[in-house]
């Protein structure tokens, strides 16, 4: 976030868009190919070490993939940077919003009860439409920053 910072303070603020944008996208498919050997090491150490909770494996993937579209979600860090505290705060809600929608759909539509792989892949939902609210908001506030720069005299 400081790089970040330093950046919009030197005004080099399409330069902290274009960094934001290669950070969050180049750790969202390395964490995707990590993903899977990760997965992989994981269960086999699940399967040797640990067999009593072999009822976690359910919970592997799902938490994997939510951990990793956290860690790459540099799209809300930006935000914050560019003083849109309230555009991430709007989309935060609004993905908060579709995830309760959607588990109490789900839950609804489904007769389902709630467990920990249920949980788990709520816990993916809410990082994919975090991660998705955050990067609308970049590109609404870099359009909004195109608009206002292309309007100066």
């Amino acid at each position: 976030m400081s790089v970040l910072s330093r950046r919009r303070a030197e005004s080099l603020e399409a330069s902290a868009y274009r960094l934001t944008r290669l950070a969050s996208f180049s750790l969202l498919g390395l964490g995707l190919v990590l993903a899977v050997p990760a997965n992989w090491l994981l269960q086999g150490s699940i399967e040797h070490f640990l067999p009593q909770y072999r009822s976690s494996l359910e919970l592997l993937v799902p938490m994997l993939l939510a951990a990793t579209l956290r860690l790459s979600d540099f799209w809300s860090s930006l935000l914050i940077v560019i003083e849109r505290e309230g555009l991430f705060l709007a989309g935060q809600l609004a993905a908060i919003v579709l995830t309760a929608i959607g588990l109490v759909s789900w839950l609804t539509a489904f007769d389902a009860e709630l467990t920990p792989p249920s949980l788990a892949w709520l816990a993916f939902a809410a990082a994919l439409l975090s991660h998705a609210a955050s990067a609308a908001g970049v590109q609404a506030a870099s359009r909004s920053r195109a608009r206002s720069l292309s309007n100066a005299p």
